[in-house]
């Protein structure tokens, strides 16, 4: 049974040793390679006061949604004037030469030069 047993070993031996040096192998490239890479993800994953990639990304965020309120309150001021600019197209079509509500605020001859 012993023979048995060292006759695997020794005809195994250069096997096991391959695995040996494959996984001492593996274990320097993650050390060398792999795991500065997941140390620098990690850190740029974890908020730091500024500098990390996750704290840019949470200053962007609020200035979005301020940049979203102003985009909508110049959505309604844009709305606002076009319906002002197609009622005066209106009055204009009609003939109307004064406007009461903003005739202080144009400049307009009172007849049109003959």
């Amino acid at each position: 049974m012993i023979e048995a047993v060292g006759g695997w070993v020794l005809n195994h031996a250069s096997n096991l040793a391959g695995l040996v040096v494959l996984a001492a192998a593996m274990g320097v490239f993650w050390h060398k390679k792999v795991k500065p890479v997941v140390d620098i993800i990690t850190a740029q994953l974890r908020p730091n006061g500024g500098g990390s990639l996750l704290d840019k990304v949470n200053r962007i965020d609020p200035n979005h949604e301020e940049a979203r309120g102003h985009w909508k309150t110049l959505e309604m001021a844009d709305e606002t004037l076009s319906q002002s600019l197609r009622e005066i197209n209106v009055r204009l079509a009609r003939g109307e030469r004064r406007f009461s509500r903003i005739e202080d605020k144009l400049d307009l001859p009172e007849e049109p030069p003959s």
